[in-house]
């Protein structure tokens, strides 16, 4: 019986060890890729305001194109992109936590449920049929309900 546990406790070891590392590699991957998407945002927004200011001044576009239409899709791309990375760097925070602690606390999977499902419904909202849509601002009224209105959200020692 005692060899049986020696086994166990050395199976659960490494078990442990090659969890632990392979939640760094998670975490050093998507620390690289947050890194890339904020270089593309950057990017991203300085071609857009570029090419739009280039446009603006050349004449090609009056103020009433500029108003209404690749500006527009600009800034929602551009918030798009702000909200993703949001979702990344919560999910790094979630890793992270779980890496120091191993557990996960309910506080940020609440969290990230809102901003993500808030994404969807505002930036994707012609993708899915009405009743999606409906279920989606629905469940994300609740989480929102949920996380204001109980007081283990509110709670700093909760908040690891």
């Amino acid at each position: 019986m005692n060899q049986h546990n020696k086994h166990k406790h050395f199976l659960f070891k490494y078990l442990s060890q090659f969890i632990s590392a392979s939640i760094y590699l998670l975490m050093l991957f998507l620390a690289i890729f947050i890194f890339y998407k904020i270089i593309l945002l950057i990017y991203f927004v300085w071609d857009a305001a570029i090419v739009e200011i280039i446009k603006t001044s050349s004449g090609e576009m009056n103020f009433i194109e500029w108003a209404s239409g690749d500006w527009v899709k600009l800034i929602e791309n551009f918030l798009s992109h702000i909200t993703f990375v949001l979702i990344l760097v919560k999910a790094f925070r979630i890793l992270e936590s779980y890496a120091k602690h191993h557990h996960i606390e309910i506080t940020d999977l609440v969290e990230i449920a809102i901003i993500a499902l808030i994404m969807e419904v505002v930036f994707n909202f012609a993708v899915h049929s009405n009743f999606i849509n409906i279920l989606f601002w629905c469940v994300w009224i609740a989480l929102l309900i949920i996380y204001v209105h109980f007081p283990y959200f509110r709670d700093k020692e909760n908040n690891v």
